[in-house]
């Protein structure tokens, strides 16, 4: 069942609460439905070595959910039908998926441009030894590290010194060099985008991280979501507290960058999702695009998104990456 409050209902039961697709169709109609899928966003399972409180998809080192390798089969098929401008490989932590360095080899075969996200404490212990074989495809990486804030609910600083020396390791492979493969980096922040200081923490994070020899490309902040682990925490009265934050904010500028209109998710069981969060609502999207074995890849575009809650979360503000 959705963690999204009124996800299937579509109501809060708040006279005061507008429903995220009737603000869209007031300012945009267009930005109701998809254009080209410049991104494909793979998961390929929840099985993760942390239990992250901001969590969307309650990913834990107990989840069993791994894509198979007829589902990645049909994943490599579908990329090079789709012709993405990116294949993004995302988890759980995606490098621990035992079959992990074949799957982004045969997505690299496609030519395809490819990139792997981590939160850098898989990378740096148990899937080290990948690291020389992503170097050497020339795998992009999105790292998320910590929120450099010691107040920062849910978030422990100390991580920051563990991912530190995995940003250290990529490095030495070329991570960030001139000529070398991207590496961009992530965080999650707890609150809405716009009471961050986004060109203060990236500044801190770029000064500490280039005098240990360390370079990303670009930094980009995610608000927290009102979903998953977050929600089961916080319960739902504070969650829709949040989220009615989160309305206030609502920014029209930010509808035609939004994540879901430029890209299609397929989930480690190959069903298809507009996007990792509505994957952590369970929002679905309509008939016809549920599914690798259903869709049409000339329809994607166009496609009618399925909205909630909790996208308040990507306009809120500056909006999420």
């Amino acid at each position: 069942m959705p963690s999204d409050p009124d996800a299937t209902s579509g109501t809060r039961g708040d006279a005061r609460y507008v429903p995220f697709h009737r603000r869209v169709a007031d300012v945009d109609a267009s930005a109701l439905a998809a254009k080209r899928a410049a991104t494909l966003l793979v998961n390929v399972g929840l099985r993760c070595d942390l239990e992250c409180a901001h969590c969307h998809l309650r990913c834990s080192p107990e989840r069993d959910e791994l894509m198979s390798g007829e589902v990645m089969d049909s994943v490599v098929t579908f990329a090079e039908a789709l012709q993405p401008d990116l294949v993004d490989v995302t988890g759980g932590a995606p490098e621990l998926h035992p079959h992990i360095a074949s799957f982004l080899t045969r997505l690299r075969g496609t030519s395809l441009p490819v990139r792997l996200r981590s939160n850098l404490t898989a990378l740096g212990g148990p899937a080290r030894e990948l690291v020389e074989r992503l170097s050497g495809l020339g795998v992009g990486i999105l790292a998320s590290v910590p929120f450099d804030e010691g107040d920062a609910p849910g978030r422990d600083p100390s991580l920051l010194s563990t991912c530190l020396e995995t940003l250290e390791l990529l490095t030495l492979h070329g991570y960030g060099s001139e000529g070398g493969p991207v590496l961009d980096l992530a965080v999650n922040v707890a609150g809405p985008l716009c009471e961050t200081d986004a060109g203060s923490l990236e500044r801190r994070l770029r000064e500490r991280l280039e005098a240990a020899g360390v370079h990303f490309r670009e930094l980009l902040l995610i608000t927290d979501m009102p979903l998953g682990r977050f929600a089961d925490d916080v319960g739902i009265d504070v969650v829709r507290a949040y989220t009615d934050g989160l309305v206030k904010l609502f920014e029209p500028d930010t509808l035609s960058h939004l994540g879901c209109r430029h890209g299609i998710e397929v989930a480690w069981d190959g069903t298809l999702w507009d996007c990792d969060f509505n994957l952590g609502a369970g929002l679905r999207p309509p008939a016809g695009f549920r599914t690798l074995d259903d869709v049409d890849v000339a329809a994607i575009e166009g496609r009618p998104i399925s909205f909630g809650p909790h996208c308040y979360a990507c306009t809120a503000g500056a909006g999420s990456s």
